[in-house]
């Protein structure tokens, strides 16, 4: 991509500076002083500094009601000091509860400058709600503020923002006293004036201030923030430098790691300054400064028939690539399962780059194993190396933050970020960014330098997602950066839970902002998901072309799957959403025509409802999926060409852990059919990291499926044939919703406790996904009647309940007229399982009761995407505020879970009954040979079966 001209570049530039120069003003007080003396007790600031400076900055420009006022009065400070002397009793000072900051009055550019001083540790939030998510979401609709008018009337220093209710500091008032000021300082008024002057020489600002709307531009705001943390980072990571301020200047900024006072308060400020200058002044030449990709694999025709597709894609976007630099991609592929999509993918975005240049982008996935698969299936096909690939997971959380710690150093702005992620590869060779000082701090951290710099990065959601969703700090730096100096690859979006994908949105929409081509891919994507992500899209690239000088085009759109190619640039939601159409009701037609897979049958089961104490007759239930099992290992086996046993594996598939154990424990007990032996496996998300990567390794090699007599080479399959007479070996994998994606799986049947029918058609898509030439003359799969909480409570009546949920998509809000699988799936449906009921548009209706699981999910994502009025949702760039605020993150946050998780880690123990013990990993991290055990809360009990021919464990 060519380098494209920022028309406010040096604008942002002028914004940073003046906002490092005033953001730690508040560390002038008495009590900031009094607690970075060495030995001082500490206590928490009932209001933090970035309030007080807020406030001091209102004080200094009393009075002005025009930026050009205030710009002179500060360019001339001490002068205006000695002619007011008095100036500092008009500061507001606070104190029980906090006051409407009431800055609306304030002109356009003072406005800015007090959300970057308030926001430059913490995001903004006007109240902190303790209710529920549905009780935040009509909060929000209601009470959060849609216009920056009504936003900056309403800023204050809220609780758990800027204020701390629960501060036990013996005199808050020293907070709001001074002895002296950092505006004090000659060197810092000689900076002050030298960037005041400039923002009032600068005409494109000057134009901007004419209106607070134009300069509440995101782009510039959000850059202006991130150069002025990056900087704030860097110069407190450095050691003192009192040239930078006045001799003997009496105020401090913070302290080094012994608690001795390090930075004086005006060399701070002025530190920051000039390295918020520099930052800001790398950016528009990000993407040309970092290292790029030109590998010749990518060009590399595919021979191989089901692949070919990739190759006319690949000829699509090649000629789509000069319209993409002036109008943004936003693209969908929708290929079926197995038909190369994770390489597919890469040669799109490829073909995209400019040949001289070389590309860069990201794959961004939701699980971990996915991740890693991805990472090695493109080193492996494309024969990519370290400095060209690098492969990113989220760690688990070992480590805390130590947040009181640094608070009291006055540090935070010091704190290591991006510390809990685990890399692969990405050995990064010498650039033009590592020139640059701010750039050496960023990417001190290993981790961080390879991440921004390697070309192509495959990584955990997770990591990019604090682009919008960091709340505090600045772990949001190097995602933003990654955006701004590359291209994005969603795989498999709506596998995340529907709470979810209000994040994944704000995601889309800063892709665009920040100028990277966006391609989904999944078979499985909703027209209103599709289409909601379309306009989150082009909705950040209208500002990101504002910004480049780029006329407001239409954005440059296509789509892709096995079949066919289509593009169109879409100027709004109904023109795209009508070219989705078009093109979705041609693969509908393509997929009619293929051969019936997939087909299921409901299972027929008594009242399975439990007794006291009891959810579930589990003995009862357990029979019947015994029974199951063996009648689809008699249609489904496969029969080794030597010994002539029959072997087959099946998954039977649960919605939640909670009835998987129990379940297991039944059918370990239950008697098999005559010459038969069952193998059962457990495999579900909360196991323990080393046995659940032991058993996905097993897994991996038993379920690739390619030479159906390969299974028979395998050393699980191969003992426990060889050690029995008997005939018929029945493998079963009882599982959670983590069997559904992730994993490169091909079993022979499946029974599926349904939560949704996305799930459904994926967990479907794992059976015979490698052996494509099998077709269904019969159902190989069942579903159970209805959901496992519907079959606990089969007996009850009275007040609704929904049981199609976490996972699911039923709620209060949004219910099902039935629980019944036969009503909730239709007959066709069932009869061939494929993407058809998810891709396929359905006319919406007002009605909360729904029919069946693919009107409830199409109504629920309809609701959300494709909804006229403004939500938590859509408000996210419809609104003129919400990403300078952390709301629709605190009403719609990702991952979000209501348990509270706990760490732990197994550890050899001499005095444990089964040689372990758990100990909580910060625990542990701290010393791990001396940590207390937790030898009571968790014990080992081995589950024992009654029947020998019924085995949990092959031995290996």
């Amino acid at each position: 991509m060519k380098q494209i001209a920022w028309i406010n570049g040096y604008t942002i530039q002028i914004i940073s500076a003046l906002a490092a120069l005033l953001h730690d003003l508040g560390k002038s007080s008495v009590g900031f002083q009094e607690k970075l003396k060495p030995n001082s007790i500490f206590y928490a600031d009932q209001y933090r500094h970035e309030w007080i400076s807020v406030r001091l900055f209102e004080a200094m420009i009393q009075g002005c009601d025009t930026d050009e006022k205030w710009l002179n009065r500060l360019a001339n400070w001490n002068e205006y000091q000695k002619n007011h002397p008095h100036w500092l009793q008009s500061l507001k000072k606070e104190s029980q509860s906090p006051k409407v900051g009431g800055f609306r009055e304030l002109p356009p550019l003072a406005q800015a400058l007090i959300w970057l001083i308030a926001s430059h540790h913490r995001v903004a939030f006007l109240a902190k709600v303790e209710k529920d998510r549905t009780e935040l979401k009509k909060f929000w609709e209601k009470s959060v503020p849609d216009t920056l008018s009504r936003f900056y009337n309403l800023l204050s220093a809220s609780k758990g923002w800027l204020f701390n209710e629960n501060s036990k500091h013996p005199d808050p008032n020293q907070f709001w006293t001074f002895s002296h000021l950092a505006s004090d300082s000659l060197l810092w008024q000689k900076a002050m004036q030298r960037w005041a002057n400039k923002a009032l020489q600068h005409l494109p600002l000057t134009e901007m201030l004419k209106s607070v709307d134009n300069i509440s531009d995101p782009f510039i705001l959000l850059l202006s923030r991130l150069s002025l943390i990056t900087a704030d980072h860097h110069y407190s990571s450095l050691t003192a430098n009192p040239q930078l301020g006045d001799q003997n200047f009496p105020l401090w900024a913070n302290t080094n790691a012994e608690g001795q006072r390090k930075q004086h308060l005006d060399e701070h400020l002025i530190g920051v300054c000039q390295s918020a200058v520099r930052f800001a002044h790398l950016l528009p030449k990000l993407r040309s400064s970092l290292p790029a990709l030109k590998h010749k694999a990518f060009n590399k025709r595919n021979n191989i028939d089901r692949f070919q597709w990739q190759n006319r894609a690949f000829d699509v976007a090649k000629q789509l690539r000069p319209l993409t630099e002036q109008q943004g991609f936003f693209a969908v592929n929708m290929a079926s399962t197995g038909c190369g999509k994770t390489i597919g993918n890469a040669r799109i975005m490829y073909a995209l780059s400019n040949p001289e240049v070389g590309a860069r982008f990201t794959i961004a996935l939701g699980l971990r194993v996915l991740t890693l698969q991805t990472g090695s299936a493109l080193k492996e096909k494309l024969k990519l190396d370290d400095d060209q690939i690098a492969v990113l997971v989220g760690g688990e959380a070992v480590n805390r933050l130590f947040s009181l710690s640094q608070e009291k150093r006055g540090s935070e702005s010091a704190e290591e970020w991006l510390d809990t992620m685990q890399i692969d590869g990405g050995f990064v060779t010498e650039n033009a960014v590592e020139n640059i000082a701010e750039f050496k701090t960023l990417l001190s951290s290993e981790k961080a330098s390879n991440l921004l710099q390697t070309p192509l990065v495959t990584c955990t959601i997770d990591y990019l997602m604090n682009a919008s969703e960091c709340l505090r700090g600045g772990n949001h730096i190097v995602p933003i950066l990654r955006l701004l100096s590359g291209d994005l690859i969603l795989d498999e979006p709506d596998d995340f839970d529907q709470n979810d994908l209000p994040a994944l949105s704000r995601l889309v929409h800063l892709a665009g902002l920040f100028g990277s081509r966006v391609l989904l891919s999944s078979a499985t994507l909703t027209p209103d998901l599709i289409s909601g992500l379309y306009e989150a899209y082009q909705s950040g690239r209208n500002i990101w072309n504002h910004n480049n000088q780029l006329a407001q085009n239409s954005v440059c759109c296509a789509w892709f799957d096995e079949f066919s190619q289509q593009t169109f640039s879409c100027s709004d939601v109904p023109i795209f959403r009508e070219q989705h159409q078009k093109f979705v009701e041609k693969r509908i037609e393509k997929l009619k025509q293929q051969p019936v897979r997939r087909s299921a049958n409901v299972l027929s089961l008594p009242d399975v409802k439990g007794g006291e104490n009891q959810t579930l007759d589990w003995a009862l239930l357990a029979e019947y999926l015994i029974k199951q099992a063996e009648d689809f290992h008699k249609t489904f086996f496969t029969e080794d060409n030597d010994s002539h046993k029959k072997v087959s594996i099946g998954l039977i598939r649960f919605s939640n852990i909670r009835p998987m154990i129990p379940t297991i424990m039944a059918m370990l007990q239950q008697q098999c059919a005559e010459n038969t032996e069952i193998h059962i496996c457990c495999y579900h998300s909360r196991q323990l990291l080393l046995l659940r990567n032991r058993l996905e390794q097993s897994l991996d090699k038993l379920l690739n499926r390619y030479d159906p007599q390969a299974i028979f080479n395998q050393p699980e399959i191969k003992i426990a044939v060889e050690n029995s007479d008997i005939e018929n070996h029945i493998f079963i994998v009882v599982g959670s919703p983590v069997t559904e994606v992730g994993r490169d799986h091909d079993y022979d049947w499946a029974i599926i406790d349904p939560s949704s029918m996305r799930s459904v058609i994926q967990l479907a898509g794992r059976v015979w996904r490698h052996r494509t030439e099998k077709m269904a003359e019969t159902a190989n799969i069942a579903l159970l009647p209805s959901n496992w909480r519907r079959l606990a409570n089969s007996a009850e009546k009275g007040e609704y309940h929904p049981i199609f949920y976490h996972p699911g998509f039923e709620s209060n809000e949004d219910r099902l007229n039935s629980h019944l699988i036969v009503d909730l799936i239709t007959t066709e449906q069932r009869q061939k399982i494929d993407a058809i009921a998810r891709i396929g548009f359905v006319e919406h209706s007002e009605s909360t009761i729904h029919q069946t699981l693919t009107e409830l999910e199409h109504s629920v994502m309809a609701k959300m995407f494709h909804n006229e009025k403004t939500n938590y949702i859509n408000g996210y760039w419809r609104t003129e505020n919400a990403k300078l605020t952390s709301h629709c993150s605190l009403v719609a946050p990702f991952r979000h879970s209501k348990q509270p998780m706990e760490d732990f880690v197994c550890l050899p123990d001499k005095e444990s009954d089964w040689h372990y013990a758990f100990a909580y990993s910060d625990k542990a991290y701290q010393d791990l040979f001396s940590c207390v055990k937790e030898r009571h809360r968790f014990c080992y009990q081995p589950i024992k079966t009654t029947n020998p021919r019924i085995d949990l464990t092959p031995k290996s």
